[in-house]
């Protein structure tokens, strides 16, 4: 950091200096001294397409996905090259941005130059899910597993698609291996749960919804499905102590 400052002190017009300078801000999670310098080498070096995706990364990591977009476009349009990783990151922040449209429109170019790209199969099927197309949001989910099958997230995500589509039986092995790869994945626990709900289970949706509050204790909706679990056997008395909690819960989290 030192270095670049130096360098930069000494010839205000070095864009590298200022992209790389602007990485390690970014490494550090100073984002606004990042966006400053990546702007800086932009203004310098209009063509230097590293520095509008570093300040894409930035933006996304801010929450400024609209921005974020943009840059990542820019850097596509000035080196093709970039596609691979640019691609990939524009689509994930219009699902992120709640544009699944340009999502599912954006990833298969991801995939098509780098079909080994996992993450790119799971931001499709994220964004299928939320399209209301669980078959294709299940193809690119059972892909992304076969790419990389250690990961919990992969199976969780196909999980719900499959819960979604009422095919319970699926869901709770797709959870289960979750649960198996990860044993702190509160999220794969409670679904689990659901899913032995909507299964007719209410001892086994009980017993994952209590594992789910023992891993995450502030999940006022676990709580909530407990409650209601409880309900549905008839045990009122644990039932109001589960609402209780949900709503003391939701209250502190405003």
């Amino acid at each position: 950091m030192a270095d670049l400052t130096e360098a930069i002190r000494l010839n205000s017009e070095f864009a590298l200096a200022y992209y790389s300078r602007g990485g390690i801000y970014e490494a550090k999670g100073e984002l606004d001294k990042a966006i400053a310098d990546y702007s800086q080498a932009i203004w310098l070096n209009p063509r230097f397409a590293p520095a509008y995706y570093g300040r894409g990364c930035a933006y996304e990591a801010k929450g400024e996905f609209g921005k974020a977009i943009n840059d990542f476009t820019e850097a596509i349009r000035l080196d093709p090259g970039m596609g691979r990783t640019a691609y990939w990151d524009r689509g994930r922040v219009c699902y992120l941005n709640g544009d699944f449209d340009m999502a599912t429109a954006d990833l298969p170019e991801s995939i098509r130059l780098d079909p080994q790209l996992a993450q790119a199969y799971v931001t499709r099927g994220l964004a299928y899910g939320k399209k209301g197309e669980q078959d294709k949001a299940i193809t690119d989910f059972t892909e992304a597993i076969r790419l990389a099958p250690e990961f919990a997230l992969m199976y969780d995500s196909r999980g719900i698609a499959y819960g979604q589509k009422g095919n319970h039986d699926a869901a709770i092995a797709d959870f289960t291996e979750a649960i198996r790869l990860d044993p702190t994945d509160a999220t794969a626990c409670y679904n689990r749960g659901v899913a032995y709900g909507e299964k007719g289970d209410g001892d086994k949706a009980i017993a994952d919804f209590t594992e789910a509050i023992r891993l995450d204790p502030n999940d006022a909706v676990a709580y909530h499905s407990r409650g209601m679990a409880y309900m549905k056997k008839g045990e009122r008395g644990e039932a109001a102590k589960d609402f209780a909690l949900a709503k003391k819960l939701r209250r502190k989290a405003r």
